[in-house]
């Protein structure tokens, strides 16, 4: 503890000597949007003794800032960006220099931005030994997701598996599909990689392997464990030594693929909920705030015990990402616990830093103070020493999640983590991730840059910043050849609604309607398939944010029916030759409304039962199209037109024995592909083939029949038949 508090008291004098603020350390930005124009305006607070700022824009996707797009006075409080498009996302940052001081800020902004319908497959690593007490709370997250655009790839971990195996496992599912696996959310003690030989809080006795979910977020990295040797950690947990199974590296390597967040509350005694309770609240809670059952104010508080020194500014993680998500004027500077304890207005950021222990942040509070609240604040950043180390007993860093409203927390500061995507519809994870694989978000300070392995998100990564309240009941009903949704509004004014519909074997919704606020009812006239069908409707608004405006997009809400039938249509028909140059057909279809003939000879006609003429010997092929509202099948034969008795004898077919019994045998050059047989009344049956050239006809009365046999090539061959048994 005497550590802890000269580290504390060495930042106060620092911060003393240089009379700055980590506000002062920020820019604060926050926009207006002008669709007509259509323009963004910058704008941010002024700070005293600034000499000018550099504002830079880029594309979310790019990484470099290149060059500055305008300089500033130290006085000047905004910018008009002029050169924009609607729906298109701009990333900007602003540096600032001052009298013995900088800062520097970044938003994302945009102008009715399209809604965010899929954010494609999370991985759902889970430890086991919560499968069955929470299969309830498990089922009902997975289906959450599978409501926020997520395709859900859940498995079990042992606890006594090594990291290895668990990668390995990562690594197969990712695998599966490495475009669109974008998300990993670990819950429950699975092993924890440990790696690195570090002290990201500046500390000479904790120098060694931290933990690190990065090693799961990183699928194709390179992680060693042939060259760190560092018997003398403290505590004992950190030591990394060759072949120990704690990895090399201090640095990723590469970029990390997967948005990763954990939750995880084991070996938190000071809880009086057991493992499994803590699990449950926290499910049930992040169920409920997915849904707005709960809301909070678009607040923000710091409690920042720091402030300004040597270059760095930890609250400024709380700063400059509180501006865009709930605008500068919603952020306020008081004390964490307290300020998050009142009745009143919630607060849906915080941040907390202060001199730490494993246990708590000295101005902040500690563990025991979280066991005994209950805090209005969904997404919270915390500072201090050793605590970024949070595989200990009574985790700080983990604490938060077990009580409240909070859903997440990381530990910001070296380096700051840049969550001002969330303001325009992306997940925490998201941001997370642009943050680490981004080494241009942050000043080189300390050694510390983007990529160290000790940034970990504790909490669900899908979650985003707004929820716009589902609607709040859907039910599906089978028609004759589709299904007729309904559903009741969702809770929210100015809302639309999109209807989506998958069967069984798909995996992704597809959009079926989009719709108005007033209609809350759809029919699928038509469905392809018979089978499973799930239906999901979700409500859309245009959110105006301190980042701009953009469509958000609610929970889908499931429900579940089975097609059985369809209004299918079946395109038949048969040929009888009335004379070689005159073609009788026969239509046989079913189901149908409307139909059409046609032949290669330029013949067409809408006749149920139409004759054609033929002018000239030939090859021909004669086409049925039936259709109802849903379906269309067609189905064509070829016609030989032939005259010359040399014809007939080539094609002559000869039937045994006559009269016939129970098999007709078929004496030709050609082969049958099918036969029909047609009584005196005109009632048409297909006849079962033993063979190509052996018909059963064993279910036959006695009597005469016309037997209509397809040949090979297609050819229709016509004759008359006596059974007699």
């Amino acid at each position: 503890m005497k550590v802890l508090y000269f580290f504390f008291s060495f930042f106060i004098i620092i911060n003393f000597l240089h009379g700055q603020s980590s506000k002062d350390a920020s820019v604060m930005i926050q926009v207006q949007v002008d669709k007509s124009t259509p323009s963004i305006t910058l704008t941010w607070q002024k700070t005293a003794n600034v000499n000018g700022y550099l504002l830079f824009r880029k594309l979310p996707n790019q990484i470099n800032w290149g060059v500055p797009l305008k300089s500033l006075t130290g006085q000047d409080t905004f910018y008009i960006d002029t050169k924009v498009s609607l729906g298109t996302l701009y990333e900007y940052r602003i540096d600032k220099t001052g009298t013995n001081f900088s800062g520097y800020g970044y938003i994302t902004a945009g102008i009715e931005i399209p809604v965010i319908e899929n954010r494609d497959i999370i991985l759902v690593a889970i430890d086991s030994t919560m499968k069955d007490s929470l299969q309830m709370e498990l089922s009902r997250l997975f289906t959450d997701l599978s409501g926020d655009g997520y395709i859900v790839k859940p498995f079990y971990v042992s606890r006594s598996a090594s990291v290895v195996a668990v990668k390995e496992k990562i690594q197969a599912l990712y695998n599966e599909d490495t475009e669109r696996s974008k998300s990993l959310f670990i819950i429950g003690h699975v092993p924890v990689p440990y790696s690195g030989i570090i002290n990201p809080d500046g500390h000479g006795d904790h120098v060694g392997a931290w933990p690190t979910d990065m090693y799961y977020a990183d699928v194709n990295g390179v992680w060693t464990d042939d060259v760190v040797e560092s018997s003398s950690a403290n505590p004992a947990r950190i030591v990394n030594e060759i072949g120990d199974g704690k990895f090399d590296q201090s640095v990723l390597n590469s970029n990390i693929e997967l948005q990763t967040g954990r939750v995880d509350f084991y070996d938190m005694p000071a809880f009086s909920k057991s493992e499994i309770a803590l699990m449950r609240a926290y499910l049930n809670k992040d169920h409920d705030y997915r849904n707005k059952i709960f809301s909070v104010a678009k607040k923000a508080v710091i409690d920042d015990n720091f402030g300004y020194f040597s270059g760095e500014a930890f609250a400024a993680s709380g700063y400059n990402n509180f501006a865009s998500l709930v605008g500068s004027d919603n952020v306020v500077a008081d004390d964490y616990f307290t300020t998050l304890s009142k009745e009143g207005p919630d607060y849906l950021w915080s941040y907390g830093c202060g001199g730490g222990w494993f246990s708590g942040a000295g101005g902040v509070g500690s563990t025991d103070d979280f066991a005994k609240s209950d805090l209005n604040s969904v997404f919270t950043l915390l500072f201090g020493s050793y605590f970024g180390d949070w595989d200990v007993q009574n985790s700080f860093l983990r604490a938060p999640l077990a009580q409240g409203k909070t859903l997440t927390c990381s530990w910001s500061g070296r380096p700051h983590h840049q969550y001002h995507h969330m303001a325009l519809g992306n997940s925490i994870g998201y941001s997370f991730n642009k943050s680490l694989n981004n080494n241009n978000y942050f000043p080189n300070i300390y050694g510390i840059n983007g990529k160290w392995i000790h940034n970990n998100l504790m909490g669900d990564p899908t979650l985003r910043n707004d929820v716009t309240s589902p609607p709040q009941k859907i039910d599906a009903t089978a028609t004759k050849s589709g299904a007729k949704i309904d559903w009741e509004p969702s809770l929210e004014n100015n809302v639309s609604y999109r209807l989506y519909y998958k069967t069984n074997q798909e995996q992704d919704f597809k959009l079926l309607a989009e719709l108005d606020s007033i209609t809350l009812t759809h029919t699928l006239e038509c469905a392809k398939d018979t089978g499973l069908y799930v239906f999901m409707v979700r409500a859309t608004k245009l959110v105006s944010t301190p980042s701009g405006t953009y469509y958000n997009i609610s929970q889908g809400i499931f429900d579940t029916i089975r097609i059985n039938q369809l209004d299918s249509v079946y395109a038949e028909f048969y040929v009888e030759y009335d004379d070689p140059h005159i073609l009788k057909l026969t239509n046989e279809s079913s189901n149908y409304t409307d139909l059409f003939w046609t032949c290669t000879n330029g013949f067409t006609s809408k006749d149920e039962n139409p004759i054609i003429k033929f002018d000239s010997n030939g090859i021909f092929v004669v086409t049925l199209i039936v259709s109802n509202a849903c379906f269309t099948d067609s189905i064509s034969y070829t016609i030989n037109v032939y005259t010359s008795s040399t014809q007939e004898e080539e094609n002559e077919v000869t039937l045994y024995p006559i009269p016939a019994q129970n098999y007709i045998e078929i004496k030709s050059a050609m082969t049958v592909e099918k036969a029909w047989m047609v009584d005196v009344s005109g009632h048409k049956s297909l006849v079962k083939m033993v063979s190509s050239n052996l018909l059963d006809i064993s279910t036959y009365l006695n009597g005469y029949y016309k037997l209509y046999m397809l040949m090979d090539d297609e050819k229709m061959l016509v004759k008359k038949i006596n059974i007699l048994k």
